[in-house]
């Protein structure tokens, strides 16, 4: 998927999202707003997530000789924990002054005060879900005002919910007055608990070659329509179309990025993000039974030292091997903490 066909990147960090060059730090799933439409998979835990770790100094370890040049802090809602927001962003911040920062928030936490201390600390965009206060909350929307005179750049990012389009439009001629940069709508994605799920026209999306996600099939409709409302009257708003197909781009850049890293010597990383390597067995082998072994760690390690590199498999080509051969796809770990994904054995020999 070529990402130079997503010509509605308006943002740096929407930019640096679609080359994988993008690291998000959940700074706490505290949060103080209610939205329906939440993903969070530990809502209202204080705990910090990213894809290497929970210290900032190890998360800047990781990113170190890599070609990250973003990070966001989220959540939860990372105002809720600010005085370790501050920290992190400073830490962050010192190091790493070529990096391009934001921070999302419902604006329900933030104050001018904070505001005002985040952009003198290095923070560049700061970014409102407004779906999380109706869209229309006064005070909320004052403190995007005032935040457009505090940041470089302000953006609102929301799901593009199709029966939500009249609140929407509503509110953005004072967004655009305002001088708001952003809008980013992203095609909505559909939880268990959002009782939305129960009336939507729903298809499913498979992201990152295995996850499932339900959608609403007009959410993209909406944003077309909200789009066509901005150009007529003649809004200066940049809107960004965060679809699932974006996601998809961004995943496959996430999983070449992180296969560079975790890539072993027996494993070959393919154009789209896949680590590949052979099994070159001295015993015959079904499928199944591989699969089985490879679930257990004590198997896999035993395994380990019959794994191929596919360069190495192609110059030899083990066709005296009496036993198994095979070809493994898997995903590679996209965190430190998580393992590869087998995608498929494919039994050669």
């Amino acid at each position: 998927m070529n990402q130079s066909r997503f010509y509605d990147n308006f943002s740096k960090g929407c930019q640096s999202c679609q080359q994988g060059k993008w690291l998000c730090i959940f700074l706490t799933y505290l949060c103080n707003a209610n939205c329906t439409f939440c993903p969070s998979p530990f809502k209202n835990e204080d705990k910090i997530v990213s894809a290497f770790g929970n210290d900032p100094k190890r998360i800047l370890e990781g990113i170190e000789g890599k070609p990250f040049n973003a990070i966001s802090f989220s959540g939860g809602d990372c105002l809720l924990v600010f005085d370790r927001l501050m920290d992190w962003l400073f830490y962050f911040k010192k190091n790493r002054p070529d990096i391009y920062y934001w921070a999302y928030t419902s604006g329900l936490s933030a104050d001018e005060d904070k505001m005002v201390k985040m952009a003198r600390v290095g923070l560049n965009e700061i970014r409102f879900n407004i779906a999380a206060i109706n869209y229309n909350s006064a005070s909320i929307l004052e403190k995007i005002a005032a935040a457009t005179g505090i940041f470089e750049k302000v953006a609102v990012e929301i799901p593009s919910i199709p029966t939500d389009y009249l609140k929407i439009v509503e509110i953005l001629p004072f967004l655009d007055r305002c001088n708001v940069n952003y809008l980013n709508l992203h095609e909505y994605i559909l939880v268990p608990e959002d009782p939305y799920t129960q009336i939507a026209v729903t298809d499913t999306f498979i992201l990152n070659k295995k996850t499932e996600l339900k959608y609403d099939v007009f959410s993209l409709e909406n944003t077309k329509k909200i789009k066509r409302f901005c150009r007529k009257n003649k809004l200066k708003i940049q809107v960004n179309n965060c679809s699932l197909q974006k996601k998809e781009n961004q995943i496959l850049h996430r999983r070449l990025a992180m296969g560079r890293i975790f890539k072993r010597e027996y494993e070959h990383l393919t154009q789209d993000g896949l680590l590949e390597t052979y099994l070159v067995h001295p015993l015959k082998m079904a499928s199944y039974e591989i699969q089985s072994l490879l679930k257990h760690k004590e198997y896999f390690e035993q395994l380990e030292k019959y794994f191929v590199n596919p360069e190495v498999y192609k110059k030899r080509g083990f066709k005296e091997s009496k036993g198994t051969i095979a070809k493994f796809s898997l995903l590679p770990p996209l965190d430190v903490d998580s393992k590869r994904v087998l995608l498929e054995v494919r039994i050669i020999k």
